[in-house]
């Protein structure tokens, strides 16, 4: 009796899901510590201009943020909400234009009673596309792989599958696209030094490679970067932070 008991115990004991793991949006954006803002700008000849304007939440998660292309004029917005477990539900991604905010994609995510995601639904606003992505766990209870169905004007699209894999620190290290297994359309690549910060970043598609690498960084107290050297192709400059902390 007991041994039968002791294999049901082993038995649901192997069945069992390892705990979802998931890096906060600001970890995975070098930041650490309770920040509230980052402001990235570029420095090119001696001229800033901002990048990017991100605002993140008590859990880490990006509530906000806001791009800019060369010139420093905002080109989008993308807001995040969030329910009372720290879980992202919504995404709405608008593009500023001489009209005002116009809606480029909303995305609605659903999760598991252990925090996993279940799935995301994405209404793409260009082309009527709505894709349904699903997700599937390692051993470390990371997302492993996602398959993004699609279909646009109530046809289908076909699926995109992503598969990922990190490395030690927790950090996103390689990911493939490709429309089916062992494809793969697009592959990104990223290695890190000892202090988890990115060294190269390489996206290889369509027999091309863009390699860009990072170096020189500069730490604040609390462990984040607010400033590096940045080389991609041709283009060389300086990358820097402007950080607000809570207090």
């Amino acid at each position: 009796m007991r041994s039968s008991l002791l294999l049901v115990v082993l038995s649901v004991a192997g069945c069992a899901k390892p705990p979802y793991v998931r890096l906060s949006e600001a970890a995975e954006d070098g930041l650490r510590g309770p920040v509230v803002m980052a402001q990235t700008e570029h420095i090119r000849d001696g001229k800033h201009e901002v990048f990017s304007r991100d605002t993140y939440d008590r859990y880490g998660n990006r509530v906000r943020m806001e791009l800019f292309p060369t010139g420093g004029e905002l080109l989008g917005v993308e807001t995040e909400t969030i329910d009372s477990k720290g879980h992202v539900v919504e995404k709405a991604l608008t593009n500023n234009g001489p009209n005002g905010q116009r809606p480029i994609m909303l995305s609605k995510c659903t999760y598991e009673s252990d925090g996993r995601p279940k799935s995301e639904t994405k209404t793409i606003a260009i082309g009527k596309v709505t894709s349904v992505v699903t997700f599937k766990f390692d051993s470390t209870g990371r997302i492993s792989e996602k398959t993004e169905t699609m279909t646009g004007s109530g046809k289908p699209l076909g699926p995109i599958l992503e598969t990922r894999s990190y490395h030690q620190n927790g950090q996103l290290s390689k990911q493939v696209r490709g429309s089916k297994p062992g494809e793969s359309g697009m592959t990104n690549t990223v290695t890190f030094d000892q202090r988890g910060f990115e060294q190269q970043y390489v996206m290889a598609f369509d027999n091309r490679t863009l390699v860009t690498t990072y170096t020189k960084y500069k730490i604040d107290s609390h462990g984040s970067w607010t400033s590096r050297k940045v080389a991609s192709g041709d283009d060389h400059y300086t990358e820097v932070r402007k950080i607000q902390y809570r207090k």
